[in-house]
């Protein structure tokens, strides 16, 4: 603890005078995304970094508390598959213009949540670290990547 200073996990900016490092609890403005305390990335915007998150999405990312998130880390949530009962895969739906409705929850696919354990780092060698729906990531583990989380990791 640096001389007079309390550890504080509202502060957008744990770095004085530094905005490439957030906290990103105090960030979160979607209510389907739930951060523990003194979680940060390596940016200065964190829900840029979670994709195919719609306001009809069914489910939720949780992220523990103090983990530490890679600038190039990407979340790729439930949306990003596409319907596969119909006689196309293109999704209309999502783009302005088409006059058409969004399918009923249970004809989507559905993974279930993203949930990513307390003190868990992902990092990212040297282009990118994806993560997609339904992984759970357990307790400490540490994750470079250059590729994909397509799988559970446990502690």
């Amino acid at each position: 603890m640096k001389i007079g200073k309390t550890p504080n996990p509202e502060v957008i900016h744990p770095i004085a005078g530094y905005d490439k490092e957030i906290y990103v609890k105090p960030t979160i403005k979607n209510p389907s995304i739930i951060v523990g305390d003194f979680t940060y990335i390596a940016d200065s915007d964190f829900e840029s970094h979670v994709t195919h998150f719609y306001p009809w999405s069914r489910d939720n990312l949780i992220i523990g508390k103090f983990c530490q998130i890679a600038a190039g880390v990407e979340f790729v949530m439930n949306d990003a598959n596409h319907k596969m009962n119909a006689v196309t895969t293109f999704p209309f739906y999502t783009l302005e213009g088409w006059e058409m409705k969004i399918p009923d929850p249970a004809e989507m696919p559905f993974k279930g949540n993203t949930v990513i354990g307390n003190d868990v780092w992902i990092g990212r060698m040297p282009l990118f670290c994806l993560v997609f729906t339904s992984v759970t990531v357990q307790l400490s583990v540490q994750t470079v990547l250059w590729a994909a989380m397509l799988h559970p990791i446990p502690s």
